[in-house]
Formats: C-alpha cells, structure tokens, sequence
C-alpha cells in the first residue's frame, strides 16, 4: 500500500472517530476533536502539502496557524454565554 494511501486511510479514520464520539461522549468531545484535528492538519502538512522537507520559516508557520486557531476554538468552548 502506498504511504498516501495509508494516510488517507487515518484521516478517514480519525474523522470517523470523532463523528462517533460527537454521539457517544458529548462531555469530552471537544478536547478529542481537536486532538484528532490536530493530527489531521499535522498530516495534511506534512505529506499532502509536502512541507515535511521545507527548511524555514514555512516549515513552522503553517503548523503555527494551525495551532493558533485550534488554540482559539478551544477558547471559545471555555466562555460562558450567559
């Protein structure tokens, strides 16, 4: 099997997890898909955009991105709105 066919075979995987964990655990849903979505972006990043090999400033600003704006989901879930 192929490397791009085995990562796309996780991505399906982990967003299968997270479809099945919105009806099962709704108290723990949030922290797990954002855990899932994390490693879908890391693994888009790397291999599907080729960005494992880039030296620089690329290299960490799309991971960076990335974690800022699941860091800022993350956020909006704490704040109460009431």
């Amino acid at each position: 099997m192929k490397q791009a066919t085995a990562l796309w075979l996780l991505l399906l995987a982990l967003t299968a997890l997270t479809t099945q964990a919105s009806t099962l655990a709704a108290g723990m849903i949030v922290p797990l898909a954002l855990a899932a979505t994390f490693i879908k972006g890391q693994v888009v990043i790397d291999h599907f955009m080729a960005l494992r090999h880039v030296a620089g400033i690329l290299r960490w600003l799309v991971p960076a991105w990335l974690m800022l704006l699941l860091g800022l989901i993350a956020y909006a879930f704490t704040l109460n709105p009431n």
